[in-house]
């Protein structure tokens, strides 16, 4: 490449300032402003800011990048004449923006930009654009212009995306652009009317093997599966329970760090410490797993019977689903100190000398969604995970000495949100579903009476959308 780059400049050379000189006497001609400002119009493969005479403009130029002049106002419309220097360079630069282009394309950009200038004015951006195609395709066979070229096509493609981003036509679902308003004259509407979705994914039947986990609004999803005749695998379950919390009794699960702990202990090869802590239930002593919320034993030997057939059946689970839904709850992490292992919720009665806290950040938790998902696809690669947040506020949070639980849960729900439409963005057939857009804007009357766990309404309203965006017709 700088082979090539340094011969271009050797060829140049010689006609550089000939051309250069041509290009200020027919732009002077046509408008005095080409001819103040055209010195600094052919720019340099390595190109610098330019100095201006104010210390304002130098301060504007060096905060933005800029590399044509700040000296003058430039009035800026759609299809506008291109009629001085400073405009001809703004649109040229958006053209080729130098951050885009290689050391080859740098290396011609000097004799592509005196042509440029030399063909001007230009009555507005197109006729620009139709000059510039004019000129590169009389050297398009050469390796540099042809990738300008390609370069040309990609900026028109967005440009006529850009012009036609707010339009309501050729949309998926017209509605989905702007945000309801009920007291518009003309097509008025409800957040109350409105499921939150423009794409579909219909993969669903009553037929797929399908599962859920997470928090306890998962258990909402889950129920709502079972009692609508969907396949839910269930592998373990109480024998008293009408309805699975979920396919096998691992219990809660709030946080990313929990998913991708359990399908190492369960498909990987990660072993977790024993432990059990006790409490009273009923008026009797009965033994609790930090790693399994809400999941009870009567004796520590029950306990040790149940171990490895829990993981048996957890491992039957998920590898028998064909679809799971996640559902992510909070990003305030508990963990045991001695080998970084997550418990499942807040452990205040473990002892608080065993145990170390954190808040996991957006990379943290796509980390652990991504480490489950390897795992996870490597013994079941037909899986489709649909990933979704938990409209449950916080119980509370451990910031409390500096940050308020509703501020907290404020934060919690932002990073799952962020986080899980960045996973299913970076994945093939992972999918984010937007239960918590449904539950929190969607849904009049969303609460139960603690004003914490979501409304028969609301489930009823998060189930239809998931029918509308997953289960095929």
């Amino acid at each position: 490449m700088d082979t090539l780059k340094n011969s271009v400049r050797r060829q140049l050379r010689p006609a550089r300032q000939l051309i250069k000189n041509v290009c200020l006497k027919v732009l002077k001609t046509v408008d005095d402003s080409y001819a103040v400002n055209s010195q600094g119009l052919a720019r340099s493969p390595r190109r610098k800011t330019e100095t201006v005479s104010t210390t304002q403009s130098s301060d504007l130029q060096r905060n933005s990048g800029q590399t044509f002049s700040a000296q003058n106002v430039m009035v800026v419309n759609e299809n506008n004449v291109i009629a001085t220097g400073d405009l001809l360079r703004l649109h040229v630069e958006s053209v080729f923006p130098s951050h885009s282009l290689t050391a080859a394309e740098e290396g011609v950009m000097d004799a592509l930009m005196a042509q440029i200038a030399a063909a001007a004015p230009f009555a507005d951006q197109a006729t620009l654009l139709r000059t510039i195609k004019k000129l590169l395709n009389e050297r398009s066979e050469e390796a540099p212009y042809a990738g300008l070229l390609e370069r040309v096509a990609q900026h028109e493609h967005e440009s006529h995306e850009n012009q036609e981003v707010y339009l309501l036509q050729n949309k998926p679902r017209p509605n989905a652009v702007f945000w309801p308003d009920p007291t518009r004259e003309k097509n008025p509407r409800t957040l109350f009317d409105e499921l939150p979705y423009v794409q579909t994914h219909p993969f669903v039947t009553r037929q797929t093997p399908i599962g859920s986990a997470g928090s306890c609004f998962a258990m909402e999803i889950a129920h709502k599966l079972q009692r609508d005749q969907f396949n839910y695998v269930i592998t373990e379950n109480k024998s008293d329970e009408e309805l699975a919390n979920a396919c096998a009794r691992w219990g809660t699960i709030f946080n990313t760090a929990g998913f991708r702990q359990l399908v190492e202990k369960s498909i990987g090869d990660r072993r977790l410490p024993k432990i059990l802590w006790t409490k009273k239930d009923g008026g009797k002593t009965v033994y609790c797993d930090p790693f399994r919320e809400d999941i009870l034993f009567d004796s520590v030997e029950e306990y040790e019977r149940d171990y490895e057939g829990h993981l048996e059946k957890t491992r039957e689970a998920l590898l028998k689903a064909k679809v799971f839904v996640l559902t992510l709850g909070l990003n305030e992490v508990w963990f045991l100190k001695s080998d970084g292992s997550i418990f499942s919720h807040a452990p205040w009665r473990v002892a608080s000398g065993l145990i170390g806290r954190k808040i996991m950040t957006v990379e943290e938790n796509l980390q652990d969604l991504q480490r489950m998902l390897e795992i996870w696809r490597g013994a079941n690669p037909e899986l489709k995970i649909i990933v979704s947040v938990s409209p449950v506020p916080l119980h509370a949070t451990f910031r409390g000495q500096d940050t308020h639980v509703i501020a907290a849960t404020c934060h919690s729900k932002a990073v799952l949100r962020v986080a899980a439409e960045e996973f299913a963005r970076r994945n093939k057939d992972v999918y984010y579903f937007p239960s918590y857009e449904s539950v929190m804007y969607c849904t009049p009357n969303a609460w139960e009476a603690d004003l914490r766990h979501v409304s028969r309404p609301a489930v009823e309203k998060v189930m239809s959308l998931f029918n509308a965006m997953f289960v095929l017709k």
